[in-house]
């Protein structure tokens, strides 16, 4: 083989290489998209599954609190206690099932109790003023943020401490 003959196959190879790794590089770019896409639809079922989780904990803590009232329920007291009773049991399956959900789906709750404000991680829905507790301390919370694969899904929802400027 002749010089010319070596220098046009390796062009030829070289034109060949180039051509591979456009087609490569676009075929990368397709796959991160549909990755991006993916990643996308997730964290909106995701958030709907934290929707149905916030309704459901709402719903068990009203159930947990319930106390009937005498006046209104004396004929059927016994049959209505017992009636919340079994539906605070069947709600309290369905959360601790969902909560299974969360923790399979690798979610966890960003941590709020006695916590400085983070506004990365929580967002202040109420400020109250507690001389009793550090300025800018969460008193308490509304509704629970979670991280997902370790960047953050939703901000806690968070009441914060404010002392009065004097």
């Amino acid at each position: 083989m002749n010089d010319s003959e070596l220098l046009k196959k390796i062009v030829t190879a070289q034109a060949r290489y180039g051509e591979i790794l456009l087609q490569l590089s676009e075929t990368l770019s397709t796959i991160q998209q549909q990755s991006q896409s993916e990643e996308s639809r997730q964290r909106e079922v995701l958030l709907d599954l934290l929707e149905v989780y916030d309704s459901l904990r709402y719903s068990v803590e009203a159930l947990v609190s319930y106390r009937p009232v005498d006046k209104l329920f004396r004929h059927s007291r016994t049959e209505d206690v017992e009636f919340i009773k079994r539906i605070k049991q069947g709600q309290q399956i369905s959360l601790r099932h969902i909560q299974r959900m969360l923790d399979r789906y690798q979610l966890k709750p960003v941590l709020t109790e006695k916590q400085r404000f983070n506004p990365e991680t929580m967002v202040a829905v109420s400020i109250e003023n507690n001389p009793k507790e550090s300025d800018g301390m969460v008193l308490f919370e509304m509704r629970p943020g979670f991280y997902w694969r370790d960047t953050i899904l939703r901000r806690a929802e968070v009441s914060v401490n404010r002392h009065q400027d004097v």
